[in-house]
């Protein structure tokens, strides 16, 4: 699908991107599109919601609503999920690479954190040794007083040993116990850079002293540990926290596992969003299901308003927000069972405000793969900021992701504005945030990092 492109000099735009117009919602067309609601999971038949409550104080009323909204859910209670919801999949809050010592001070703590069960574990078995089960510092004795220990959480920690007889039986069998009325598991901070950082220097797996990618002394028993752990629970998921990265490793892991939470991945005003989903493609290729999670939540808009992305916090969360669903659809799958989309990661206020309404427009299914628009389109904005625009086809609609390109200062603003005239032969009607739809039009106008959603009339009146 070609579009035509012109530079903007002068445009006004609504919130999300669109061009402005007075058009009033179609009420009827909004009815049609939101049809098809399940109040048990799945949902939507076009979408996939996952959340986690790790961050939050729940009133009943809120878990209701929660139950009606989301298809997975990450740590808090399963059986006050299930309550509400009995279909929700539920993955309970575990750590594995790094076991937390004793509540600091003035520090933070986790309910995970295992050393007690591990101790007793440990008398139950003595054939094998606990010492073995943990790394120590380069240089000096394997004993207690010399394990490794990084900070996590806001609290030190001690690193296993992957490779250890005692360390694999002994977290095998915790898994086993912590996933036996889950349906699976989530492992926070597992992307390969958090790893490396917190193996280096242990006399068990010397490296050099600057990050080393291809620190597979330390990954390969890491990854052979994660697929003893797979084969343990069967079919209940395992979801590891590999954020950003990207690495072989990574790939390891993730063939390991199965699952990945990539959180702090869907960035509007990434340069490296494009990248981002061509890395999903493969994950998704391979059988991975993946959790495609914000990079900027609501704290974080103050911070958005600052680099120009909007006016205000409310117009910047929408705008925000509205974008990386349109980045989900950039890489949704026909079936989108694999594929789950985290609007809101760290939750700090009541769910219903956050939520964002045009994830229940039911678009359809993509009927094609996204493609980097390059004929007739310009070269710049009117700010002189490269333009690639993505588009994608669904069965009752075309969306449209304005790629940021470049690295270093970015302008956002109406200023950059630039039209796309949408193809002839459909009638057009733009989608916003709140779900929902306005009259016709034949283009629409981007800013740098905006997204467009339109609707195909025929398939909605």
């Amino acid at each position: 699908m070609i579009f035509a492109l012109l530079a903007l000099t002068a445009l006004g735009t609504a919130p999300h991107g669109h061009k402005a117009h007075s058009a009033s919602p179609r009420q009827s067309s909004r009815d049609s599109l939101t049809s098809g609601y399940n109040p048990v999971s799945p949902h939507w038949q076009h979408i996939r919601t996952m959340m986690t409550d790790f961050y939050y104080n729940w009133t009943p009323a809120e878990r209701a609503w929660a139950g009606r909204h989301y298809d997975f859910a990450m740590s808090g209670d399963a059986n006050a999920w299930r309550a509400q919801n009995p279909t929700v999949q539920h993955y309970k809050y575990v750590l594995l690479q790094a076991a937390i010592l004793p509540k600091t001070p003035g520090k933070g703590d986790l309910q995970s954190a295992w050393l007690p069960d591990m101790s007793r574990w440990y008398v139950a078995h003595p054939q094998f040794t606990l010492e073995s089960a943990f790394l120590h510092q380069a240089g000096q004795p394997a004993d207690s007083a010399h394990r490794l220990k990084p900070w996590g959480w806001a609290t030190p920690t001690w690193i296993i040993n992957p490779a250890d007889a005692g360390l694999i039986a002994y977290t095998t069998d915790r898994f086993q116990r912590a996933a036996e009325s889950e349906d699976g598991l989530f492992i926070d901070s597992q992307g390969s850079g958090d790893i490396a950082k917190n193996s280096k220097g242990s006399s068990e797996y010397p490296v050099p002293s600057k990050y080393p990618p291809e620190l597979t002394g330390y990954f390969t028993p890491y990854a052979k540990l994660l697929a003893t752990l797979k084969g343990a629970l069967r079919t209940k998921t395992i979801m590891l926290n590999t954020g950003p990265y990207r690495f072989a490793p990574d790939s390891a892991f993730l063939a390991a596992a199965g699952a990945t939470h990539m959180e702090k991945t869907n960035n509007p005003i990434s340069s490296d969003l494009p990248a981002t989903w061509v890395w999903i493609d493969k994950l998704l290729a391979s059988g991975v299901f993946v959790d495609l999670v914000d990079a900027h939540d609501a704290a974080d808009m103050p911070g958005v308003v600052k680099r120009g992305y909007a006016t205000s916090v409310e117009d910047a969360f929408r705008r925000m927000k509205f974008a990386e669903l349109a980045s989900y659809y950039m890489v949704v799958p026909r079936a989108p069972d694999r594929l789950a989309l985290q609007l809101v990661n760290m939750w700090d206020r009541p769910y219903p405000p956050l939520w964002l309404k045009a994830q229940e427009a039911n678009i359809g299914h993509p009927t094609a793969v996204r493609r980097l628009e390059n004929a007739g389109v310009i070269a710049r904005d009117p700010v002189g900021q490269p333009v690639n625009v993505y588009t994608r086809d669904f069965d009752r609609a075309l969306v449209i992701f304005r790629a940021q390109s470049g690295w270093g200062k970015q302008i956002y603003g109406d200023t950059t504005g630039v039209r796309f005239a949408l193809p002839a032969g459909e009638k057009w009607l733009p989608l916003a945030p709140d779900g929902s739809v306005g009259d016709a039009v034949t283009s629409v106008s981007l800013r740098n990092g905006d997204a467009a959603i339109v609707v195909k009339a025929s398939t909605i009146s």
